[in-house]
């Protein structure tokens, strides 16, 4: 019964953890904060393939 409405609400929560993602991904690059910025590529990486594969 909640198959359908998990995988209708799944994806946009994945888009928008990605959208979060690129933000900090900007900010920490523009504070020179670079080992925060490679894990927040890790975090983008990761909400890209659950966004397109789940």
């Amino acid at each position: 019964m909640f198959e359908k409405f998990f995988h209708e609400v799944n994806g946009p929560i994945w888009i928008l953890i990605g959208l979060v993602a690129l933000r900090a991904i900007y900010s920490s690059i523009k504070k020179k904060d670079y080992p925060h910025a490679a894990a927040f590529i890790v975090v983008l990486a990761a909400a890209a393939y659950y966004a397109l594969y789940l």
